[in-house]
């Protein structure tokens, strides 16, 4: 009896993933996956992108020929961190490598949001 209560997680889990894996996942199931694997997910074409002081964003959409890009301030100036916004129609690994390839970025990353873990059976 121990045994089984002490392998019930794993099994939950295991029916989430199989559940998951056979159906064709839309994106509130895909959420709801995340939260009950306690994993973060990306926001599909947003990106936190760190830059070196004097970086002007406001060039960004000129040098990554990207018209529709929004881009805000995460924070203070002075953190140099910004949130970029690409339009849905752009390919995420285009948009990673062309934002590396740029002088005075420094670091890129997904952005992710993170889900507050809920307790089994929630």
């Amino acid at each position: 009896m121990v045994t089984v209560f002490k392998s019930l997680p794993v099994i939950l889990m295991s029916l989430a993933l199989l559940s998951a894996c056979c159906s064709k996942p839309d994106d509130e199931s895909i959420k709801q996956l995340s939260m009950t694997l306690e994993q973060p997910i990306s926001v599909p074409n947003e990106f936190i992108i760190e830059v070196e002081a004097g970086f002007d964003p406001e060039q960004l959409p000129a040098l990554l020929q990207e018209d529709a890009l929004q881009w805000e301030w995460m924070g203070a100036q002075e953190n140099n961190l910004l949130l970029l916004k690409f339009p849905e129609q752009t390919e995420e690994a285009a948009a990673i490598s062309r934002l590396r390839g740029l002088e005075g970025v420094k670091q890129v990353e997904p952005n992710y949001l993170m889900q507050p873990m809920q307790p089994i059976g929630n």
